[in-house]
């Protein structure tokens, strides 16, 4: 049986002389497909697989349509069996390359005749006479790879979270055929081992692919840019970090681990990553290849209070302060009562707390790529943007008094650094409403920086355990039943922050502010503030300071 391979979804770069390839007929005998933690099997031919493909409601591909069979076949099978590991045995007189790549493409392991396809490899059992020794070392190998560099496209083309909105782009089936091609010279043992090596991936070859991922990058920017970030189609994010993390590994293979780190860290920022973190889990590892940076300037000096405490208002009460309160007093004081808490006793026990602090941040991570705020506060003209690396702004900014004011403020750190798992979400959240959604989906953000930074007035949208794990921070709250006499400007794209300066508030300006009750706290670190949704707050860090805030 004849079916047809060719380059449809590449004629977006068919101006690329190394990519203009012919259609190609390669024929398919009889695959014998197993299941091997099954007695499961299945004989298919062209026909048979395009049958599955029409009974699990995917599109019927035909000779001359320009995707692969098989890839669409393992869409079809992963529904049937999504946790399986499949092994498909090889025409015994094939030769042709062209079928072999086909398999790899598709997401399936070659070896001595027989293909893998490795649904799920830490589950893989190793003691089944089917798996032969080979099969295994081979899947060991992608064990290894998984946890060093995270899900390659080739495994995760399947997920339903990927292929239901990248399946019409071209780009895709690009990044896959890239992917296979660079997952042949890949080895992530050697990679990532002590000896320098020669890259087994020709040099013009590693060139063409870096230029047609650059490319992708650049279709992606095109979209990312011309549209407000949040309404960008989330194809277009998935596909860029998807791109960033077959560049990386070119740039590994040519033992540029800095400029892999980098491609990694861009594509965080931008893109969006699979759901084992595939970027993240990848550039730690590459942290670790890297020689560290020399201290940050002055980061041994003690965190001593340089900013003044602001002096209370007239109308300031004082909140509740409790060490671990049980569920039931939380309940009742901050979800019945609706009132904020300082909870001490809690954080210090997030595995977190132990190691998270400027010079860990520096030695290990400083080379990895952060946005930083430049400017007064984010409400302020002077206001603006810029991408830096850790060690950068450790040394010019936090322990520095030549610059200008800078903030990490309200990053993902911990998701780009890969250290969620560090940080365990309240047992407290359990008792919000959706608690459900709450705990599951929580939203961490790390604030970092001098003395002296600050974040006006505002509200959240959810509620927030905001964990101080280095320094002194100031806090201003304002009750929630106070919230319609806090002036805000509904037309500006900060309609959540205050136009009111609430550090020192001009009453004659906001005669409604006279009266109103704030609460005052100096967090220390360990303490955690617990904020219900939309309650006003104001932050000022006394010190050089380390926050971490959950919204549940």
């Amino acid at each position: 049986m004849e079916f047809a391979i060719n380059d449809g979804p590449w004629q977006l770069f068919s101006d690329a002389a190394a990519l203009q390839t012919s259609s190609t007929s390669i024929s398919l005998k009889r695959v014998h497909f197993r299941w091997l933690e099954t007695s499961e099997s299945l004989d298919a031919d062209y026909d048979e697989l395009n049958n599955i493909v029409r009974l699990r409601n995917f599109e019927s591909i035909s000779t001359d349509g320009g995707l692969w069979l098989l890839p669409w076949a393992m869409f079809a099978l992963r529904s049937i069996s999504p946790k399986a590991s499949i092994c498909a045995d090889l025409p015994a007189d094939s030769t042709d390359s062209d079928l072999e790549d086909t398999f790899r493409r598709a997401g399936f392991i070659l070896h001595g005749g027989k293909a893998v396809f490795p649904m799920a490899t830490t589950s893989f059992d190793h003691q089944n006479p089917e798996t032969s020794p080979n099969i295994a070392n081979a899947l060991d190998k992608l064990v290894k790879t998984e946890e060093l560099c995270g899900r390659s496209i080739l495994q995760e083309q399947y997920q339903p979270y990927v292929w239901r909105h990248c399946i019409k782009e071209p780009t895709f089936w690009g990044i896959i055929r890239m992917g296979a091609e660079i997952s042949k010279h890949f080895d992530a043992e050697t990679v990532f081992g002590q000896e320098k090596r020669e890259s087994p991936l020709p040099k013009e070859a590693s060139l063409r692919l870096d230029t047609l991922l650059r490319r992708i990058h650049s279709i992606c920017d095109d979209h990312m840019n011309n549209q407000p970030f949040a309404d960008v189609p989330q194809q277009y994010r998935q596909i860029y970090a998807m791109a960033a993390y077959e560049r990386a590994k070119l740039k590994l293979l040519e033992d540029k681990p800095l400029a892999a780190l980098n491609i990694l860290d861009d594509g965080i920022l931008k893109g969006i990553q699979f759901d084992d973190r595939n970027l993240s889990k990848f550039a730690s590892s590459i942290s670790k290849k890297l020689l560290p940076l020399p201290p940050a300037i002055n980061s041994n000096r003690p965190l001593e209070s340089a900013f003044p405490i602001p002096d209370k208002l007239q109308w300031s009460v004082d909140v509740k302060t409790e060490v671990r309160p049980s569920l039931e007093a939380f309940y009742k004081h901050c979800v019945a009562a609706g009132k904020p808490m300082v909870i001490k006793g809690m954080v210090e026990a997030f595995p977190i707390f132990e190691f998270f602090d400027f010079d860990y941040l520096n030695n290990t991570h400083g080379h990895r790529k952060v946005p930083i705020e430049l400017g007064s506060s984010y409400t302020d003209d002077d206001y603006s943007q810029e991408i830096v690396s850790i060690h950068e702004y450790l040394s010019k900014h936090v322990f520095s008094t030549t610059q200008s004011t800078a903030y990490l403020a309200q990053h993902a750190l911990l998701d780009q650094l890969n250290l969620t798992d560090t940080v365990p979400v309240p047992d407290y959240a359990a008792m919000l409403p959706n608690s459900e959604e709450s705990v599951a989906d929580p939203t961490m953000n790390v604030f970092i920086g001098p003395s002296g930074t600050l974040s006006p007035l505002h509200c959240d949208p959810r509620p927030n355990f905001f964990c101080q794990i280095r320094g002194k921070k100031f806090v201003r709250l304002v009750d929630r039943k106070h919230v319609d006499r806090v002036p805000v400007d509904p037309e500006s794209m900060n309609s959540n922050s205050s136009i009111a300066d609430f550090e020192n508030p001009d009453y004659e300006e906001f005669p409604e502010l006279v009266g109103l009750e704030t609460d005052d706290i100096v967090l220390e670190a360990g303490d955690c503030l617990f904020m219900p949704e939309r309650y006003f707050h104001l932050m000022r860090s006394l010190t050089q300071s380390i926050s971490i805030s959950i919204w549940c």
